[in-house]
């Protein structure tokens, strides 16, 4: 068997190539062929066998061994070619069933591997005695005893280290926390935010919508599967569009960012009941995205955070306590982007941190699945429930953060699913609240996707107290627009009435998927020279479902409530530390590490792209002033500035730099602090702010309706 699982046996590479060459898979060039697939196939039913994950009948003989081999080795080429939708010449599906079928006899027939398998899984050894001290994953049967635990062990092993040996010498391995030993790194104070990508391989164009762009020809033309896309559609994305963004990001902005926040859901929905999506294909596609992403950044020595979605994992929205198969699997297919020292702790939860700014700037990456009331696995950080997963990983957030906050760092937190009242458990949603609040001073922003609604909210202070209008039903339903300018015009508006230290802002990004709205990424920018006129100071200008809002009645007698039998075991009552609230913070002025603006780009014309006329990303708005994406006019600025938007990247309108007016920037905002976003969302609870109000709802829905 070690012979057989050698990286340099056909069969080895074979699966290899495919695993890692998946989004290349493409009807125009198929990169596949018979050999290559019985190659995969035959690799794969060993793999799967030595697992023992569905074995339910142990074979007692070579006859049973060789046709459940088979049966395996029949699945995997059946998915395969589905997958890469390449025409197969006559016979085409025989000949490689063949070829696999001779492939597992040759291994059968070499030395003593029969007698090897036949006995890995054997029930004879019932009466030994020692199990070999190894969690398997949910679902895998223990192997129990001694001799068996110990061949079966040595060749799993040496399976997977031998499957990503190619992976580990082909790109570089994330170690930023190694990182002050080395020389800085020059930094260009941007960074990107990808989110949602949803590549679908079943994507077909010219089917129809209501197929989820599977099969069959629509009657009508708008109806249609677009060759890039199908713009404000149910349709997920076609492998070619998640390269041509890949591919634009590497060859545009690869170079002028320092890091990338990518979080989560890299496996298409499961909303085409004819087509069930499978564990192997969500992680299989989950591989094949990281592959890219280490290419096109990692490789480049741009540090990457991935966070888990809620597509990301099988079935959708549910995810067990780990360690899991969901856990254990990941940290392989995100092995270069983990930090050695987070191993553990991400088999455990799935979350890790990494100092993408050694020493100065840190990304923490969430599992949002422990928080995320949709997942009925785990029990929401019950108060009366320590080992919760959701509270086993706040318990851990806020360790992370003391140890930040000890050494003067900031910190980014990131995740899929974003908090608020309608997304997270009550108390999971409680205590990211009051951790948020009380480390404010070093938490930068909450950066998230999941909702494909471009927008923004605030975590606050009200949130952690009993007020009288607690929620007992759902309700009839409210859009997420209606929802927000509500939360904004609730906000005070006198400034003895408004403490900034009781708000924290969520930045939810838009995704890459079509579905509902367009592709799109943003690219933020960040102070990095320490001085607040960082990038100039702006001129005085002469002229039914959930609900996400906070709940906002009058406040009630905390200490009475808590004193109440059925308020004794919930966090509202024993979350009573110190805030560290400092109006000299990063996060609430322009200092250096202050995030400043965001551009958002997409792709407004999907629709009408084809195959000769690919589409184009370009500026949809930005948060800044135009004057402050120049350097003020004053001597020798310009050789200082650090351009927020590298100039190559604007429209011809706003290269000049005496504009002070555009309908890219209607925004206006000189940094992206708390003050400036609170000043955002009061203008934007203001009824009068008609044009205002109508330019946030476009670029929520990106032109289209709420999806």
């Amino acid at each position: 068997m070690d012979k057989f699982l050698a990286p340099h046996t056909p069969e080895a590479a074979a699966h290899i190539h495919l695993s890692e060459n998946w989004l290349n898979w493409d009807s125009d060039h198929p990169s596949i062929n018979e050999t290559l697939v019985a190659g995969c196939a035959s690799y794969r039913a060993f793999d799967r066998y030595l697992s023992g994950a569905d074995l339910f009948l142990h074979p007692r003989n070579r006859a049973e061994l060789e046709s459940i081999l088979k049966r395996y080795s029949y699945d995997v080429i059946h998915n395969t070619i589905a997958r890469s939708r390449s025409t197969l010449q006559p016979g085409g599906y025989s000949r490689v069933c063949h070829l696999a079928e001779k492939s597992i006899r040759n291994v059968l027939n070499t030395a003593d591997n029969t007698p090897f398998l036949l006995a890995l899984h054997s029930s004879r050894w019932a009466s030994a005695v020692l199990p070999l001290p190894y969690q398997h994953s949910t679902g895998r049967p223990r192997w129990q005893y001694r001799q068996a635990a110990w061949i079966g062990m040595l060749a799993y092993t040496v399976f997977i280290v031998l499957l990503y040996l190619s992976d580990v010498l082909a790109s570089p391995v994330q170690v930023v926390l190694q990182a002050p030993n080395t020389k800085p790194r020059q930094l260009h104070g941007r960074f990107l935010q990808i989110t949602d990508m949803h590549p679908d391989p079943y994507y077909a164009p010219h089917t129809a919508e209501r197929t989820s762009c599977h099969r069959k020809k629509a009657k009508k033309k708008k109806n249609t599967a677009g060759y890039w896309g199908t713009p404000f559609s149910e349709c997920d994305s076609p492998l070619r569009l998640t390269n041509f963004t890949l591919d634009f990001l590497e060859k545009e902005w690869a170079s002028d960012v320092d890091f990338v926040i990518w979080t989560g859901d890299n496996a298409r929905h499961d909303n085409d009941p004819k087509l069930p999506r499978t564990p192997d294909e969500i992680y299989d596609l989950n591989r094949a995205v990281a592959r890219r992403m280490k290419d096109v950044f990692l490789a480049k020595g741009i540090p990457v955070v991935p966070s888990l979605g809620n597509n990301d994992v099988w079935p959708h929205n549910i995810m067990t306590p780990g360690p899991n198969s969901i856990t254990n699997e990941f940290s392989r297919i995100w092995d270069a982007f983990i930090p050695f020292p987070y191993l553990q702790v991400f088999q455990r939860g799935a979350y890790f941190s990494v100092e993408v700014i050694p020493n100065d700037i840190a990304v923490i990456s969430l599992n949002t699945m422990y928080f995320y009331d949709s997942n009925k696995a785990v029990g929401g950080c019950a108060f009366h429930a320590p080992d919760d997963p959701g509270n086993l990983q706040l318990d851990w957030l806020e360790v992370q953060l003391k140890d930040y906050r000890s050494r003067n760092m900031q910190v980014w937190i990131s995740g899929h699913v974003p908090p608020s009242p309608g997304n997270y458990f009550p108390d999971c949603y409680v205590r990211y609240v009051e951790l948020s609040l009380r480390f404010q001073d070093t938490v930068l922003g909450h950066l998230f996707g999941h909702m494909n609604a471009d927008h923004f909210s605030f975590l606050e202070a009200i949130d952690l107290e009993f007020t009288s209008d607690e929620p007992t039903a759902e309700g009839g339903y409210i859009s997420l627009y209606d929802t927000l300018l509500n939360e904004f015009q609730a906000l005070p508006t006198k400034p003895k009435n408004l403490d900034y230290g009781d708000y924290h802002i969520v930045n939810t990004a838009p995704p890459v998927v079509p579905n509902p709205y367009l592709p799109s990424f943003r690219v933020f920018s960040y102070n990095v020279s320490g001085k607040a006129d960082a990038v100039g100071t702006p001129k005085t200008k002469t002229t039914g479902k959930r609900r996400h809002g906070h709940r906002r009645g009058d406040r009630r007698d905390k200490e009475a409530h808590c004193r109440q039998k059925e308020n004794q075991e919930t966090w509202k009552c024993f979350l009573n530390d110190t805030w560290h609230s400092d109006p000299e913070a990063p996060s609430r002025t322009n200092k250096q590490w202050t995030p400043l603006g965001y551009a958002q780009y997409y792709m407004p014309h999907l629709g009408d792209a084809s195959r000769k006329h690919p589409p184009r990303f370009t500026l949809e708005y930005l948060t800044f002033a135009p004057e402050l994406l120049h350097p003020p006019p004053t001597f020798g600025a310009e050789h200082r500035f650090q351009y927020p938007v590298p100039l190559r990247h604007l429209p011809r309108s706003l290269r000049d730099p005496n504009v002070t007016e555009s309908k890219y920037a209607p925004y206006e905002m000189r940094d992206l602090t708390i003050p400036s976003w609170v000043g955002l969302a009061q203008k934007l609870g203001d009824p009068a702010q008609k044009k205002l109000r109508r330019k946030f709802r476009k670029y929520m829905y990106m032109g289209g309706e709420e999806g």
